[in-house]
């Protein structure tokens, strides 16, 4: 009888050790992955602030020798046209044009995606099945398709070497965003557009007045990952832009460490690195929450 009743006890021990097993090794991969993300990030930040003897050496050291931190790096990207200066453009120029380049089109885009978003999952329209199917397939069509025959397109209406091709077609929204509004808009209960119509709100009320509100975290989030898109865009900017005075941050970031490798200045490097990263670093410290909020799709009003 004691030995029937002890079975339980030691298979319910046997369950919580190999569950406890389980989570060990859930977060010692958990932790292997962070390392991979971090160390690398690390690596890059620790030796901007070291002197250019120490970043040379052979041997990495994860702090300085001396235990002193040097910012000549920094101060060469931010007081300095010759060392700050691409082909005329300093690195703080060219990170203003990639804000003003990028921002319209980021804001306006969303905007524009939502609306239709919006259309595709409350309204009812003829073939709206069809022309949403239809974005859909435009999806799985690769952008190096149309690159020549777009290059061809602005070159012949006198848009490139100008700022046009970035700003103006990401004013029409893009596919991607589309499909993750509709998906996350079909979660919102259609009896809150229901009872707005009872009400005699119309379609551009109930948009701006229900379904923008309750959307904040797609929002957010699509936001996010477009601005990060735009930001690292490197093709487009070496496309269109020949003007030193219009590069974006990449494309100078590219030509600086292009430049200054030869000279051996990497801390003149590693520092461009660090700052053109930190804008990307801190957004997303601030908007974490709506991001993992939104980017569940099916999430509705239930986030």
């Amino acid at each position: 009888m004691e030995n029937t009743q002890a079975l339980p006890v030691t298979a319910k021990h046997k369950k919580t050790v190999g569950h406890v097993v389980c989570e060990i090794l859930i977060y010692l991969v958990l932790l292997l992955m962070l390392a991979f993300v971090l160390v690398p990030f690390y690596t890059v930040v620790i030796s901007s602030f070291k002197n250019l003897p120490d970043i040379l050496q052979p041997q990495f050291t994860w702090w300085p020798k001396d235990g002193k931190f040097y910012f000549e790096g920094y101060k060469a990207i931010f007081s300095s046209e010759n060392y700050g200066g691409v082909g005329g453009a300093t690195l703080l120029r060219s990170f203003w044009n990639t804000i003003w380049m990028n921002f319209p089109p980021l804001i306006v885009g969303l905007f524009v995606s939502a609306a239709a978003g919006f259309a595709f999952a409350k309204l009812s329209f003829p073939c709206k099945n069809f022309l949403f199917q239809f974005l859909i397939v435009t999806m799985m069509v690769p952008g190096c398709v149309s690159l020549v025959s777009s290059y061809l397109m602005y070159d012949t209406i006198r848009w490139t070497d100008t700022a046009l091709p970035i700003l103006v077609p990401g004013l029409f929204g893009a596919v991607g965003s589309v499909f993750f509004m509709r998906q996350y808009m079909q979660g919102i209960p259609d009896e809150l557009v229901e009872a707005a119509k009872i009400d005699g709100m119309g379609n551009v009320g109930i948009f701006f007045r229900i379904i923008v509100p309750l959307s904040v975290p797609v929002f957010v989030s699509l936001g996010l990952l477009n601005f990060i898109g735009r930001y690292n865009d490197y093709l487009s900017a070496l496309l269109y832009l020949s003007d030193p005075e219009l590069y974006t941050l990449q494309l100078a970031l590219q030509n600086l460490s292009s430049m200054y490798r030869v000279e051996g200045l990497w801390d003149v490097i590693l520092a461009a690195c660090v700052i053109s990263i930190a804008p990307l670093v801190l957004i997303y410290i601030f908007t974490q929450k709506y991001f993992i909020k939104g980017i569940s799709m099916s999430s509705g009003l239930k986030g």
